[in-house]
């Protein structure tokens, strides 16, 4: 009997131990991953920021871009400004998503044909979106053709081609673009909202407007904080299709277009440039981000 006991306790511990070994095998890729792309990148990136032709370079990196920063018609100063312009614009989506999401919610006429159109951008090559509006805003275009109907002596400025009008055009493709903007959380999130919640709104003779304002949005609240705080940590990466647009001509970059354009020309003072504009980022976003997620820490979650 004993023997029996021994054996049966050496075939578990046998499978437990091939379960484990199977286990540690299925993480083992993503952690090489997570620990080469991105662990070794940060901090071989860190170090490189003090760093100049691969000697201790001390904050010769930093003065470098506060020189830039400092100069005459900056660059950076020029993206940090469209960088918040698209981050204005991903609020507005944001906003925007949530009307949206009710419009689909309550089933109204026509949600199917509507849900269909919106989310075709999302199946579709962002290039070929491209393609069709830069042929629409062109100036022999769509667009200036029916205007022309109208306005003979009308004529079409390039707005692509323009500093003045170059990186509002492109936020205009971006609101065009997202409209189905976090329309899966949502969604998802109003799908649990019990119709009891509902129906004795409905009682009571709540309108749509009373609805979504005091019932819905109070209910979403977890989910709202939790896709708010994702825009608030992504505002650096903030950005329109600007390589496909204009490729960061005519005023139209951005932070992490200035910062992609730095690592893909390839040169040690590009390298450390970007690396010492990553420190300055982190460490200014740092507390941006943790004073976010605190006061959305404030916020009473609702179980239902």
């Amino acid at each position: 009997m004993e023997t029996m006991v021994t054996k049966k306790r050496t075939m578990g511990q046998a499978k437990k131990l091939k379960d484990t070994i199977f286990v540690y095998c299925l993480i083992a890729l993503p952690l090489i991953e997570f620990f080469t792309i991105y662990v070794y990148v940060n901090i071989d990136s860190f170090f490189l920021a003090f760093q100049r032709g691969g000697k201790f370079a001390g904050l010769e990196n930093f003065k470098m871009l506060w020189d830039e920063i400092r100069a005459d018609n900056s660059t950076i100063l020029v993206a940090i400004k469209n960088t918040f312009i698209y981050f204005g614009a991903d609020l507005i989506l944001f906003v925007w998503s949530i009307f949206l999401s009710y419009f689909f919610y309550k089933k109204i006429l026509g949600y199917k044909f509507f849900r269909f159109v919106l989310y075709i951008p999302a199946i579709i090559s962002p290039v070929v979106f491209v393609v069709l509006f830069k042929n629409l805003t062109s100036v022999n275009g769509a667009i200036a053709l029916i205007i022309k109907n109208f306005n003979p002596d009308f004529r079409m400025p390039n707005l692509l081609a323009r500093s003045e009008t170059a990186t509002w055009t492109m936020v205009v493709y971006v609101l065009w673009m997202g409209w189905t903007k976090n329309m899966l959380y949502l969604g998802g999130s109003l799908a649990r909202i019990p119709l009891e919640v509902l129906e004795s709104a409905r009682l009571d003779g709540v309108g749509p407007w009373v609805e979504l304002t005091k019932i819905l949005v109070p209910l979403l609240l977890p989910t709202l904080s939790t896709l708010l705080l994702l825009d608030v940590v992504g505002i650096l990466s903030s950005s329109g299709p600007i390589l496909l647009f204009t490729k960061g001509d005519y005023n139209t970059t951005t932070i992490s277009y200035w910062m992609f354009t730095l690592v893909y020309n390839t040169g040690d003072d590009q390298y450390v440039k970007a690396s010492a504009a990553g420190v300055c980022l982190t460490l200014i976003m740092f507390p941006v981000v943790y004073t976010m997620r605190w006061l959305i820490g404030k916020i009473d979650s609702i179980e239902y």
